[in-house]
């Protein structure tokens, strides 16, 4: 099943043991060299609570409305090395980074992610061409088929990759079959 970044932000977390609502989903975090799905960030609410992560291996399900899990105890505090930025990313913070290739050609900005739930992996970056090219023809997708880098910045592609662009994904071309 794919879905994507933004459809799961904002998500309960359900504890199958009691039925009780422990949180929403604020983030979603990934290893950045691999594309997996390592964790997502829950927040609990309440000014004294802190944010807290369910690894991936931990959620039995990512449904339509609401993320299940089995154990209250699959919520843990976010371990210190999720605190250093460069070993792991989160949604929130590659959101409007630039993809540029290796050769510094800009191919759009990152809107979302689209992800493989079974998998747990990200399988493509969502991009945008501006607000008038994206309601025109949809945003173009960025199949994530080779390895790619991240900085502060920008998200680096080999030049190829500009070839695997997705355009024409949508849109009111699509809806009112103007292709």
């Amino acid at each position: 099943m794919l879905k994507r970044g933004s459809d799961i932000i904002g998500l309960p977390v359900i504890c199958l043991e009691n039925g009780n609502k422990k949180g929403e989903i604020k983030d979603i975090l990934f290893d950045s060299e691999r594309m997996l799905l390592t964790a997502v960030l829950v927040a609990e609410g309440g000014l004294l609570h802190s944010s807290r992560i369910i690894y991936y291996q931990n959620i039995s399900c990512f449904g339509e409305d609401a993320i299940m899990i089995q154990k209250s105890s699959f919520i843990e505090h976010v371990p210190m090395h999720y605190k250093n930025p460069f070993q792991f990313h989160t949604r929130h913070n590659i959101l409007d980074l630039e993809v540029l290739t290796e050769e510094g050609q800009n191919i759009g900005m990152v809107q979302d992610l689209l992800l493989d739930i079974q998998k747990g992996k990200i399988i493509a970056l969502i991009l945008t061409d501006g607000l008038f090219h994206d309601l025109a023809e949809g945003r173009p997708l960025l199949p994530l088929a080779q390895e790619i880098s991240f900085n502060d910045l920008s998200v680096i592609v080999p030049t190829e990759m500009k070839n695997e662009v997705q355009y024409h994904t949508g849109g009111l071309k699509k809806i009112l079959a103007l292709e």
